[in-house]
């Protein structure tokens, strides 16, 4: 039999143990929380999120600003943002604008930034012709300098008040330049042709709360085997209209990455957007 002094330094001892197992689960989940990469501007951009609300005539746009900072044992600044302006007449337009900067212990570590031109043209409720150019970089991914023009067609698959669900399939011609060693294996420059298939699924728990999932797949036509894949969920809740807070996964995976980087990129992204 265990006695009083026994029992209460037991009791003692579970505590810090369980105070303990919760500061390095909330350490763990807050590390992963401030994962911070480019997913806006790396190889491949998720713009679901970002289309206009075709029903909203005129002008629109949209702000997100990130601002990561850590001091102490290690040094580390952060700051993406991300803006948009829209214009929906008979041809919906949207031109997207961002930027993802870190320097750590003063030396810059992440630097990309975006650029992406899109028209929708209503032809009907379901199925919908567009054309996209897009230019971007992004440093982390060794990529110095990408460009990508096509065309194709966005179908809806299901829509109700609460749910709607849409496909697209879109030719892309790809142009690449890589910041590659003389002596890398995969090539420095390279132009191909991409077809490009997504899958968008929105849900709008409230007015207040809503949730998109959205995955697309790129194989080259000549190479099926080169193929890249992008999923992204986003989770996001009013503050207070018209600020909104954001919770983002994004996977992106690359088949054939350049040299000295690898094939997946996860980021779990909190933050702050404005739309107007």
């Amino acid at each position: 039999m265990m006695r009083a002094g026994q029992t209460t330094r037991v009791a003692v001892s579970r505590r810090a143990r369980i105070r303990a197992l919760l500061r390095a689960t909330f350490v763990a989940w807050a590390a992963s929380l401030n994962v911070l990469a480019a997913p806006q501007a790396s190889a491949q951009v998720n713009i679901e999120h970002l289309r206009a609300d075709e029903d909203r005539r005129g002008f629109s746009g949209y702000f997100r600003l990130d601002l990561y900072v850590r001091t102490g044992n290690v040094e580390l600044v952060q700051i993406g943002s991300l803006g948009q302006l829209n214009y929906v007449v008979r041809v919906t337009t949207f031109l997207i604008a961002g930027t993802d900067l870190g320097w750590k212990r003063e030396k810059r570590f992440i630097n990309a930034a975006l650029l992406h031109l899109r028209q929708v043209y209503r032809r009907g409720s379901r199925v919908r012709p567009e054309a996209v150019v897009q230019i971007n970089y992004d440093e982390s991914r060794l990529l110095a300098f990408r460009s990508i023009t096509g065309g194709g067609l966005r179908t809806s698959l299901y829509r109700s008040a609460a749910v709607r669900l849409w496909w697209g399939s879109t030719y892309l011609f790809e142009h690449e330049q890589l910041d590659l060693e003389p002596d890398a294996v995969h090539p420095t420059q390279t132009s191909v042709h991409r077809w490009s298939n997504y899958l968008t699924l929105n849900v709008f728990f409230t007015e207040q709360s809503t949730l998109q999932w959205t995955i697309y797949v790129q194989p080259r036509f000549d190479d099926f085997e080169d193929h890249r894949i992008l999923t992204e969920a986003r989770l996001g809740a009013v503050l207070s209209k018209p600020i909104f807070l954001v919770l983002t996964f994004h996977l992106h995976y690359d088949s054939q990455p350049p040299d000295d980087t690898r094939p997946v990129d996860i980021a779990i992204r909190s933050g702050v957007e404005i739309e107007f």
